[in-house]
């Protein structure tokens, strides 16, 4: 295996400007890479620096010295308070062709920074843009013409469960045959999209999803957008929305579609509550191709089959919801794994044995 390249060769720690000069290339690096993600983990000596790139975190050589000044520099891109180390924060920041989060938060051996980017305008803009199934296409857009309902798009960290989000608020919105009042509360604002009443919760220490969502809900919504259902409380309010008449849009960190049913169960929701305000679950997960791309890999849950409904009903556990689910995501991967476009490497990545 070769050596990584050091981006940072060359600099000297003692050299005023390291942390400025540094900062430059790591995030141009991450814009080289086309990476989704850089990662600056301080050691006892040292940084540890990785890039997260087709969905892989990727380990660059380690800073030996000067890695609190970079942390620090990246406070200042994204105008944190640079005296506070001891509490997580979270900025903005935006740099010569990157626009990113950046998130803090304090460890044994100094602060730890994770810088983001944001899909930008430029990522799939519809859902034709994404490459997911035909059927399984096809069945969320009709999901997506609901009148009201809970619809959720789940999947793992790096799965690209924002960018479908925000493909599928584009399509409610080209779908509708007149004007929509839509309302969207985000962590942060990613992607601007004409027509939708944006909020960003992040950096708003007042503003919470639940509490954001119920303020909403008095502007005379008829969809909404709530970028993530992190709790119980902003599940019980989406729900809720749902149940009164709104089409409602969100995420939801889980291992597959069945496992979202399960954490409403969890946030103490009633099973005759799911069915009557959850539509559908569309997870999914990206694979590398052979080709050096990346492909959905994906699966729907739909709320209208008569199975899922009594499975739900009966309180199924995830094992017994998912085994409802036909073709799931593991079946579609096997089936490219079988076409040559996904290796098995990368089968077992996603799924394991």
């Amino acid at each position: 295996m070769t050596a990584p390249t050091d981006p940072l060769a060359g600099l000297d720690a003692a050299d005023e400007r390291f942390a400025v000069e540094a900062v430059d290339r790591l995030l141009a690096e991450l814009v080289r890479r086309g990476g989704s993600d850089l990662h600056l983990v301080p050691a006892e000596d040292t940084l540890t620096v990785l890039i997260r790139s087709g969905g892989v975190l990727r380990r660059l050589p380690d800073v030996p010295a000067g890695g609190e000044r970079i942390v620090t520099r990246l406070k200042v891109l994204a105008s944190l308070l640079t005296y506070e180390a001891d509490r997580p924060q979270e900025g903005r920041l935006r740099s010569e062709g990157l626009d990113a989060r950046l998130a803090t938060c304090p460890t044994v051996f100094g602060e730890k920074a994770v810088v983001r980017r944001f899909a930008g305008d430029d990522a799939a803009r519809t859902l034709d843009d994404l490459g997911l199934p035909e059927d399984l296409a096809a069945g969320w857009r009709s999901a997506l013409r609901s009148p009201a309902g809970l619809l959720l798009v789940a999947g793992p960290a790096g799965g690209g469960k924002t960018t479908t989000a925000y493909a599928s608020l584009r399509a409610v919105l080209a779908d509708s045959a007149v004007p929509r009042s839509v309302v969207s509360l985000e962590d942060p604002v990613e992607q601007v999209i004409p027509g939708v009443a944006q909020t960003a919760v992040a950096g708003n220490t007042r503003l919470t999803f639940a509490g954001g969502l119920r303020a909403a809900l008095r502007h005379d919504p008829e969809v909404l957008f709530v970028g993530e259902l992190r709790d119980a409380d902003t599940i019980t309010t989406a729900l809720t929305a749902a149940l009164t008449g709104h089409l409602v849009l969100s995420t939801l960190h889980t291992g597959d579609a069945a496992e979202s049913v399960v954490r409403l169960f969890d946030a103490g929701v009633e099973p005759f509550l799911i069915l009557s305000g959850l539509r559908a679950v569309l997870h999914q997960r990206l694979a590398r191709t052979t080709d050096g791309g990346r492909t959905p890999v994906a699966e729907l849950l739909d709320l209208s089959e008569p199975a899922v409904r009594e499975a739900v009903r009966g309180r199924a556990t995830a094992g017994e919801i998912a085994a409802l689910v036909s073709p799931d995501a593991r079946s579609r991967c096997d089936a490219l794994v079988a076409s040559g476009r996904v290796s098995e490497a990368e089968r077992l990545r996603l799924f394991g044995v």
